[in-house]
């Protein structure tokens, strides 16, 4: 399985087990974005989400 389809997997997976939908679906796309942004930039990328400060940073390189 690739990493992408994974993704999108636990992404379904989290959906359906979520009592609103809609708000697990706005999470996982926002955290989703936050990470490409981040691989993007090459520096972290933090948002707030249910007042918790949320950090994405970019894998690091071997």
């Amino acid at each position: 399985m690739t990493r992408e389809r994974h993704a999108v997997d636990k992404a379904l997976a989290k959906y359906d087990l979520a009592t609103n939908k809609t708000a697990a679906l706005a999470l996982e796309v926002l955290s989703t974005t936050a990470r490409m942004v981040a691989v993007d930039l090459d520096q972290e990328i933090s948002y707030l989400a249910n007042g918790y400060l949320i950090t994405r940073a970019p894998a690091k390189s071997a």
